[in-house]
């Protein structure tokens, strides 16, 4: 026993010579190992060395990497304590504790462009290595970064602290980021192919998880979870961002990314935000959602990758649902940014609405592939051919549908702050609805560009209904928000063919006119800007129109009119109007005038002024040389002129057959209008020269006394002078008072004979039954009733 007792104690003297001695030289023989593992200009200085730790006061070193980057090192106040006993036998279990160690990287080696690709498989630390670590625990009290290191990590105070059991490692760093904020980050890892990364943010000793990362030998996966204003205000603070604009709401994000060696280069990541508030635009969720693989310096996403957003709210316009496929190739090199977005994608919103505007849903869909390419401050987007629908657009009012717009030869363009746009667009057919009127068009087609602040659309339609097409040129700036439109027939509305007419433009047709013959040509020009009203006018011809008006027809309408529409209603110039004939129970032909419309200090509508009337009635003339009508007050005073009017066609609207009458008839009836209501007070009409003869002779009258005596001298009494006072009531009655003188020679006496004649008659009666007779309410039942599609 002694002699084992001696042994030991012989052992440990020996020990304990060795390391006095070593301790003597302990600082050449440190730097000298440095220079032997390539370490440059290496000091160290130890103070202490005993069989249970070393201590090193400071240690300076710098270290060249194979890439050529070069690191220095200055640790101090240093100390690894161990188990003497224990390091003899076992090799290990030491504890090295560093207050303070700085590392600087000095002259970084220029980067050489490399093709990013997966690797096959990704190993940590080999775990030959990993039990050779000859430590148990290391940490360092303040570890600083210098040089060219990433600036949100520069000069900050960092604690780390590791583990080591076998090959297993536990990594763990602490930074100060603000008095009540530290940042933690740690690395568990049980062997070289499985690890695990956690990021947490502590505020006021409460933990956020940002992120985590499981490294698998198949894939790496991780999750990130936080507040979207976290990692802002983390940014912020460690100068990772300089500025940000407000962002509100909460990010879940999911990574997998399959190894190489597992299937290629492939990946897949989904990420969602909630809440989302970024430049005014809010959102209750945001998605994305990629899945691809790695093609050289291309990454290629699947046709299932897609950006998805619901609820989002923009001042006053909001989107339920808006969809955006991202499949396609996507490469950057060297600050350019290309991207060939797949075919047979598509852009998809629903429930769009605004305050006035409401669309049901709007699809674009890619049918050729989209090439985009961005580098500095241009970006420049082409395809072949796309195309977009829409369900409905209304503003309650008015509504938009039809089959979708497809556009070809798409170029948008943005060069610095400017945007450039040129396409040619198509559609088939396209419906206007306005409340209960609808307008169908089709063969839309026309071409839009944009350049410096200039939208310029050039187009051109037709109406589904009626033969014709309409072309037309809108002009936007937009930085003035001003513009222009112009509009007009280039083919003319042909309304000749028998199944044609005005009404086939709207359905259904509320109007109590129709235009069912004729030819039809407009020019229409508007303007406007934000400092003026908008600006609207209107130039229109028809030419042999025919058709109805209430309860009258007309044929061979020649109308030009040349109007101001905006901001008030007014003629440019004085329109013209000849209409062959007007069918209502007196056939009205020839009927000419000239139109002007005035503006009017009574009312928002104008004044109509008809000048230099005429028509041809019963063989005469009627005419006025002025009618102004106010629409405001509807009201107007006039005196219509009667030439020449063959008197017994006059007497035959009648229809008394034992009656006949010759002469002319001329005069002048003032007619009055109040409130839509007409009236005659004492027109004055007379006979012309020579004067004419009246015949009747009644059947199966009693010829007797006064009476007989009046009859006899109207068989055949031949006038020299007639004269009547005319008198109409806005009831429809006609009152004539006739003055007849003339001499009679069935009265066997040359006395002159002079006759008072008192007749009553209802117009718009007369007229009626003067229709019916003709047929003519059977004909105009019959066109309106094609018009309005009724049974």
């Amino acid at each position: 026993m002694r002699i084992i007792k001696v042994g030991l104690f012989l052992s440990l003297f020996i020990v304990v010579t060795l390391l006095v001695v070593r301790f003597v030289f302990l600082d050449q023989l440190v730097e000298y190992s440095l220079q032997k593992i390539g370490i440059e200009g290496g000091t160290v200085h130890i103070s202490r060395v005993d069989w249970t730790q070393i201590h090193i006061d400071n240690l300076e070193a710098s270290y060249q990497l194979p890439n050529g980057d070069t690191y220095s090192i200055i640790l101090s106040d240093a100390s690894l304590r161990y188990d003497l006993p224990f390091i003899l036998l076992e090799g290990k279990k030491g504890r090295l504790t560093i207050a303070e160690m700085t590392v600087a990287l000095d002259h970084p080696a220029q980067k050489k462009a490399v093709t990013p690709t997966f690797p096959a498989e990704i190993i940590l630390l080999k775990d030959k290595l990993r039990q050779k670590i000859p430590l148990e625990n290391i940490s360092v009290s303040t570890l600083r970064f210098q040089g060219d290191f990433p600036s949100h990590i520069l000069d900050k105070n960092i604690q780390l602290t590791g583990s080591f059991a076998d090959t297993a490692i536990v990594l763990e760093m602490n930074t100060t980021l603000i008095d009540d904020t530290v940042l933690r980050a740690g690395l568990e890892s049980q062997d070289d192919r499985h690890g695990r990364l956690q990021i947490e943010r502590f505020v006021h000793s409460k933990s956020y998880i940002l992120a985590e990362c499981v490294l698998n030998p198949e894939s790496i996966r991780g999750t990130i979870d936080l507040e979207v204003t976290q990692l802002l205000d983390f940014a912020l603070q460690t100068g990772i961002l300089a500025t940000m604009p407000e962002v509100n709401g909460s990010l879940r994000a999911t990574i997998d990314v399959p190894l190489a060696k597992n299937g290629g280069n492939e990946f897949s990541l989904q990420a969602t935000i909630n809440d989302l508030t970024l430049l005014g635009i809010a959102a209750s969720s945001a998605t994305i959602q990629l899945s691809g693989n790695m093609v050289g310096r291309a990454v290629v996403l699947n046709k299932t990758s897609h950006f998805k957003t619901s609820n989002i709210q923009l001042k006053k316009i909001s989107v339920k649902e808006l969809r955006v496929g991202l499949g396609g190739i996507y490469t950057e090199n060297a600050g350019h940014f290309s991207a060939e977005l797949a075919a047979l994608q598509q852009v998809q919103m629903q429930g769009i609405m605004t305050e006035k505007v409401n669309i049901s849903n709007v699809d674009v869909s890619l049918d050729t592939t989209v090439q985009l390419t961005a580098h500095d401050d241009s970006v420049i987007a082409k395809t072949d051919m796309f195309q977009i629908s829409s369900s409905k657009i209304s503003d309650g009012k008015r509504s938009f549908s039809g089959e979708p717009f497809v556009f070809n030869d798409f170029e948008m363009k943005k060069l610095d702050t400017e945007l450039e746009l040129n396409s040619q667009f198509s559609t088939p057919a396209v419906s206007v609805q306005n409340r209960d009127q609808l307008v169908l068009l089709k063969d839309i087609a026309g071409s839009i560009q944009l350049k410096k602040g200039d939208l310029v659309s050039t187009f051109q339609f037709a109406p589904q209904t009626v033969p014709g097409q309409i072309s037309g040129v809108l002009k936007q700036h937009l930085p003035t928000s001003s513009g222009n439109i112009h509009l007009k027939t280039s083919t003319r509305i042909n309304l000749d063919d028998e199944a044609d007419s005005l009404a086939g433009l709207l359905s259904p047709w509320d109007f109590p006119f129709n235009l069912d013959g004729g030819k039809i040509a407009f020019r229409a020009d508007g303007a406007w800007s934000p400092n003026a009203k908008i600006q609207l006018s209107l130039f229109v011809s028809v030419t042999k129109g025919r058709g109805y008006f209430k309860e009258l027809l007309f044929d061979g309408l020649d109308l030009r009119q040349d109007l101001a529409l905006l901001p008030e209603l007014y003629s440019k110039s004085e329109g013209t109007v000849f209409l062959q004939q007007l069918i209502g129970g007196i056939d009205i032909h020839d009927s000419q005038c000239n139109v002007r419309l005035l503006s009017a200090d009574s009312g928002l509508l104008p004044n109509v002024q008809i000048s230099d009337f005429s028509t041809s009635l019963f063989d005469g003339v009627i005419s006025s040389k002025n009618i102004l009508y106010d629409f405001n007050r509807h009201d107007s005073n006039f005196d219509v002129i009667i030439d020449d009017v063959d008197l017994g066609k006059l007497v035959n609207l009648i229809q008394m057959n034992d009656l006949h009458v010759t002469g002319l008839l001329s005069g002048i009836i003032p007619v009055r209008i109040n409130e839509k209501e007409i009236s005659v007070d004492d027109g004055a009409l007379y006979s012309e020269k020579p004067g004419g003869v009246i015949q009747y002779t009644p059947e199966g009258v009693n010829a007797a006394g006064l009476t007989g005596y009046a009859l006899k001298s109207v068989e055949e009494l031949q006038y020299s002078e007639l004269k009547s006072t005319a008198n109409y009531f806005p009831s429809g009655q006609l009152d004539l008072d006739i003055s007849l003188k003339g001499i009679s020679p069935g009265l066997e006496t040359s006395r002159p004979v002079h006759l008072n004649i008192h007749a009553e008659q209802n117009l718009p009666d007369l007229l009626r039954s003067l229709r019916y007779s003709k047929g003519l309410t059977e004909e105009l039942e019959s066109r309106v009733k094609q018009h309005y599609m009724l049974p």
